[in-house]
């Protein structure tokens, strides 16, 4: 995500080598490393909630509950995102395109393969 700068970290990493959270913590956004089944990932400790913008939560063909991505290493992280699609384009800096401009753009790829 251009120009967007974020911390990752798992909670047992962090709350190791970041406890006390430092003040500053919560002015970045958060990628929680914590491989779970459980429906949310556990927060480091003094990481603010609202900050938390990523889960990583399996590598797939290593949990049966991850997701295989077509095409990919069989080793690929699997993550969610906390947010609609268009907060997530709007994160990434991927702009929300019409049907028409979609169309558009995937006839002049066709054009160039």
């Amino acid at each position: 995500n251009p120009g967007k700068v974020g911390i990752y970290s798992s909670p047992g990493f962090a709350n190791l080598r970041l406890s006390p959270a430092p003040a500053w913590i919560n002015e970045f956004w958060h990628w929680v490393a914590h491989w779970t089944s459980a429906a949310l990932p556990t927060q480091p400790t003094g990481w603010n909630v609202a900050q938390r913008k990523l889960w990583q939560y399996a590598v797939w063909n290593n949990y049966a509950r991850a997701t295989p991505v077509p095409g990919a290493d069989p080793d690929v992280d699997n993550d969610r995102f906390f947010g609609t699609e268009a907060e997530m384009r709007a994160f990434a800096g991927i702009p929300t395109l019409t049907l028409e401009q979609r169309v558009t753009a995937l006839e002049a790829l066709a054009h160039t393969h």
